[in-house]
Order: C-alpha cells, then sequence, then structure tokens
C-alpha cells in the first residue's frame, strides 16, 4: 500500500505503527488504542486522515478513531 499525501505531516508519522494497526486483533490493547489517539489529537492532517479513512473503510486508527467509531459514523451519515 502507498502512503497517502498527507501521511508525512502527521504527527503519528515515526511512531510504532504496532499503535495504529495491530496484527493482533485479540491483544489489540486499549491502552494503545487510548496512546494512538492521543497522538493524534492536534495532528495538522487529522481532518484528512478520517476522511481517507472513512472513504476506504480502513482498519486501525485513523484521524483518531476507530474502525467502530468510524462505522458509526459512516451509519450516522447514511440515516441524515
Amino acid at each position: 500500500m502507498t502512503a497517502p499525501e498527507f501521511f508525512k505531516q502527521a504527527e503519528c508519522f515515526g511512531h510504532d505503527p504496532e499503535l495504529f494497526f495491530s496484527d493482533d486483533h485479540v491483544k489489540y490493547a486499549a491502552s494503545h488504542t487510548a496512546e494512538a489517539i492521543k497522538i493524534c489529537k492536534g495532528c495538522p492532517v487529522q481532518y484528512d486522515c478520517l476522511t481517507y479513512a472513512l472513504d476506504r473503510y480502513e482498519w486501525g486508527i485513523w484521524g483518531g478513531t476507530t474502525k467502530y467509531q468510524r462505522d458509526q459514523l459512516r451509519r450516522k451519515a447514511r440515516a441524515a
């Protein structure tokens, strides 16, 4: 997968990808999720990141949201 254009400007750039994209879904710790979301707060490209993930149904932490949270956003948008 080619990284999106905005990625090099993201706060997460250079952090351990395991925080954002764990291969072990069973052991994906809530502490990793909280730490990843904390990194996203104040990111200059948070909106771009979230939009990217919403458009592509990405898994992991994107734009300060979990996949579950993005699924909820999509459902709310369809209902509106």
